[in-house]
């Protein structure tokens, strides 16, 4: 997927230093709760395998900088949000 933003003009943010967040640094056990099929974002199938399993750390991570790369999106690491306020325009963040 290569293209504008699904979320629109607003940046994406994450408090790790990666686009994955703190994630790929702590919770080497991590197994998502819900089936890859259910864990996709907007876009972009979670892939690789049986729709049905239960995708684990290091599939995650290697999903996120997938997804992040193909997206038109500001994305910006290390970077505390403190409030989300809606832009002024309709429909928009």
């Amino acid at each position: 997927m290569s293209g504008p933003n699904p979320f629109g003009p607003a940046p994406g943010v994450s408090g790790g230093g990666r686009r994955a967040g703190r994630l790929p640094a702590y919770y080497d056990s991590l197994t998502l709760f819900s089936p890859a099929r259910y864990s996709a974002l907007p876009g972009m199938a979670f892939g690789g395998g049986d729709p049905d399993r239960y995708p684990a750390r290091d599939e995650v991570v290697a999903y996120l900088h997938r997804y992040a790369g193909s997206v038109d999106a500001d994305i910006r690491t290390g970077v505390r949000v403190t409030a989300v306020h809606p832009a002024r325009a309709a429909a928009t963040w």
